[in-house]
């Protein structure tokens, strides 16, 4: 749009005449009122005559109303531009402020050269007026961009681009009278005390003119498509923009291809109230800065830029249009380098069916519906739920697809949205209460299992029964394929007693790793899980110790049927573990009372880690066990009488070989000692397996033990884990004896009913350290550091201990008496 509307197009057949005529050429004379006269030669009429064919009449007006009438519209435009310039901070604000400020000056300037009736001043008013109309449609694209969210189009370079052409177009204007390149002939024609401008256009007015048109059509188009894609939320200042634009274009066309009376008459300043009445009602209704549309624009396309959520945009080809940061960031690309790309390149292993209804999936049969995404697997069955939605997994996340199909008004397909929503924390929650849910199984399914191994060990009289009812009892359970009970020995691979149960043949294991079941800190506790290596018809064992207090009678181990053991079930079968070990010992027990007969086995040793063999070399003495005091969850205490050697030399032999040792009574060439023994000793070790140890001695470097034990089969695990641990040690004898029961008890069998385990153990300690001697040969300070309890605990456990024998004994008198 220009204020070359305000000249009107002209042939060349335009003659300056006074009121009697003149022909071309010549110099316009005034009137009688001293106005400059024009007329067409088409129709040689006076001021007021009727106009020519395709000429506009413009109604006589007093030229004081047209300059009123153009004043109050560009104080209205002028006041709008305020206003904008105010709210600068709103999206198009300056540039419509811009606008408003070039619409102004247009106005004002054509009202003003309207009334100026001086040939030598009026033209100015021309030039002047050409710098707001060559901009205007500039400000106004421009504003259009901003104001409806394409505020990135509107850069420094792209700026100066578009004002490149209408700064041109003014340089030309004010340059006219050197050129005829804007027009051939540009003079003011006076009539009815109008002073216009008519022209003949030269070569470059018609590619300007053109460029201002389609930067205008541009903007409006913009408006109007506004209106249509935002839902026609922003109808209303849509419309009335575009309505404020379109009449004062209409006017400028009219101006220009069609002839106007007076000549050169512009319709554009008059059709700018419009303009203005439409900025009135934007604003009135609280829509024109207050309800911008570029902030839903720009907002909705940042929050799809900043989503966590990765969106890929597809067309109906399956080719990437778009993919916001965090999209690129979960498929690791560079969005601009994939556009263009087909999905499959990001998404290769995981195949994606798009389509509008039903998508049938080869194979199975599975179906998508909803016209989303169905993932086909290797097999042709959809990965999913089936309703649209497939899982991936990418850079130790796991990620749902869910797609969307993009149509137009009419429904026509244009692609598809794909939304990658991150669901590795709800994954891992099913997962992980998936993983719950089914070791509750396993575990009910176990303590069912346990609850048979105690009705099983109830009934069975010997070790053999009591290792094949419990894996009998696990194998039944199905939760397991294979379980197998053995000695600790035949765990190592020195000895071949198995005892298997399996739902086929049962299979032993052979675990590639040494299964260890006993150590000095304990360690025997913890469950081992081996595995036999991937060429191995057995694939994973899980071992626990057979244990009851320090005593390891050998392991249970069990073969997984399917997924892996637990931390919880592996507890329970160490709990398993414990409860055939008390079993192994009530029978034990039950032997021992039972029994008249023996297996007496004498021990020799020479090895190095049989400390009293060690010490009686190291200090040239002899050592003669004097009692042994055993411990159900500690280390036993040895009193050990010294003869041949002071005490403390002794001490510090046992102490150099890391044996915890306390004088208990001294003289002149031997004493008592106490010893801590600990089961890497060999006393320790004959303690541990319940062995009886009746008597033990070393003297120059040899020990010799003396060890009863219930049966042949005591008597070889006694021996496996001795040969294993001391190999120095040799078997010098072995008889059977018939021997009573209260024998091999001691003394302090018919009291067990009424004594604790605790409390006969720090009444032997207690005594074997002379505490009831007078005077004391140890304080109960002394044996209770020794027994690893505080002072007052040692004192409860013998003054129960006391009463207990004491009730015994006098109440057994009083009924003697």
């Amino acid at each position: 749009m220009t204020a070359l509307a305000a000249a009107n197009r002209s042939t060349g057949a335009i003659d300056r005449a006074a009121s009697t005529g003149t022909v071309p050429g010549d110099s316009p004379e005034r009137s009688k009122s001293g106005e400059f006269i024009m007329m067409h030669d088409s129709y040689p009429t006076v001021r007021g005559g009727s106009p020519g064919v395709g000429q506009s009449m413009i109604p006589t007006f007093d030229p004081r109303l047209h300059v009123a009438f153009l004043g109050g519209s560009a104080v209205l435009t002028g006041y709008f531009a305020v206003y904008a310039l105010r709210n600068r901070d709103s999206p198009g604000a300056t540039w419509l402020a811009a606008t408003l400020a070039a619409t102004t000056l247009w106005t004002a300037t054509y009202a003003a050269g309207l009334v100026t009736h001086d040939p030598s001043i009026r033209p100015l008013w021309e030039y002047v007026q050409w710098i707001g109309s060559a901009f205007l449609p500039v400000c106004f694209l421009l504003f259009a961009l901003e104001y409806t969210g394409h505020d990135r189009v509107v850069t420094c370079r792209n700026v100066a681009l578009l004002s490149a052409v209408p700064a041109l177009a003014v340089v030309l204007v004010w340059t006219s009278e050197f050129h005829q390149l804007m027009w051939i002939e540009n003079e003011p024609v006076i009539r009815d005390g109008l002073a216009t401008m008519s022209a003949e256009y030269g070569p470059l007015f018609w590619p300007i003119l053109l460029y201002l048109y389609a930067l205008v059509l541009v903007g409006g188009v913009l408006l109007l498509r506004l209106a249509v894609l935002s839902d026609y939320l922003y109808t209303d200042q849509s419309i009335l923009l575009f309505v404020g634009l379109a009449v004062p274009l209409v006017g400028n066309v009219a101006a220009i291809f069609f002839e106007t009376s007076p000549p050169g008459f512009d319709f554009t300043p008059y059709g700018f109230v419009v303009w203005g009445l439409a900025l009135t009602a934007t604003v009135y209704r609280n829509r024109l800065f207050r309800l911008v549309p570029a902030t839903r624009r720009l907002g909705r396309s940042t929050a799809i830029q900043q989503l966590e959520d990765g969106v890929v945009i597809v067309d109906d080809e399956r080719r990437i249009v778009y993919l916001n940061e965090a999209a690129a960031s979960i498929l690791d690309c560079i969005p601009a380098a994939v556009v263009g790309d087909d999905v499959d390149s990001l998404l290769g292993d995981l195949p994606l069916e798009l389509g509008p209804d039903t998508l049938v999936t080869e194979g199975d049969g599975a179906t998508a519906t909803d016209g989303d995404v169905a993932a086909v697997g290797a097999e042709g069955s959809a990965v999913g739920d089936g309703k649209g939605i497939a899982e991936v997994e990418r850079g130790g996340h796991r990620y749902e697809v869910r797609a969307s199909t993009i149509t137009d008004r009419r429904d026509r397909r244009l692609g598809h949205t794909l939304v990658l929503h991150d669901v590795t924390a709800r994954y891992r929650r099913e997962q992980r209460l998936a993983s719950q849910r089914d070791e509750l199984e396993r575990l009910n399914e176990l303590n069912s299992a346990i609850r048979g191994v105690n009705q099983a060990l109830v009934s069975a009289a010997s070790e053999e029964e009591v290792h094949r009812a419990v894996c009998e009892s696990l194998a039944d359970t199905g939760l397991y394929a294979a379980a197998c009970g053995a000695d600790v020995q035949t765990w190592n691979g020195d000895a071949d007693r198995w005892i298997c149960a399996a739902d086929g043949d049962p299979t032993e294991p052979t675990p590639s790793t040494t299964v260890s079941l006993s150590s000095d800190d304990g360690e025997e506790r913890v469950p081992l899980t081996t595995d036999a290596g991937p060429e191995a018809e057995v694939a994973a064992w899980t071992v626990v110790p057979i244990v009851y207090g320090r005593t390891v009678y050998g392991a249970l181990g069990v073969q997984s049927a399917g997924e892996g053991v637990s931390e919880r079930e592996r507890e329970i079968l160490v709990e398993v573990g414990e409860l055939v070990g008390h079993a192994l010992e009530a029978i034990e027990n039950e032997q021992l009372l039972s029994t008249e007969s023996v297996v007496e086995v004498e021990l020799e040793s020479e090895d190095e880690n049989a400390v009293l063999a060690a010490a009686s070399a190291d200090a040239g003495c002899r050592l003669t066990l004097d009692g042994l005091v055993p411990s159900v969850d500690g280390d036993a205490l040895a009193f050990v009488g010294v003869e041949g050697a002071p005490v403390e030399r002794v001490r510090e032999a046992l102490t150099d070989r890391g044996v915890d040792a306390r004088t208990v009574r001294e003289g002149d060439d031997g004493g008592l000692l106490e010893l801590t023994l600990p089961e890497r000793t060999l006393l320790g070790t004959l303690d541990s397996a319940s062995a009886s140890v009746t008597s033990a001695s070393a003297e120059s470097g040899a020990a010799t033990y003396q060890v009863e034990l219930l049966s042949n089969v005591g008597v070889r695990r006694l021996l496996d884990r001795v040969e294993a641990a001391f190999p120095d040690t040799a078997l010098e004898a072995k008889r059977e004896r018939t021997q009573s029961a209260e024998s091999l008890v001691g003394s302090l069998a018919e009291h067990d009913d009424q004594l604790t385990d605790r409390q006969q153990e720090a009444l032997e300690a207690a005594y074997r350290a002379g505490y009831f001697a007078w005077p004391r040969e140890s304080t109960a300070e002394e044996i209770a550091e020794s027994f690893g309890v505080s002072p007052a605990t040692l004192h409860g456990h013998l003054r129960k201990a006391e009463q207990s024998v004491f009730d015994q004994l006098f109440e057994n008198d009083d009924e003697r008496g």
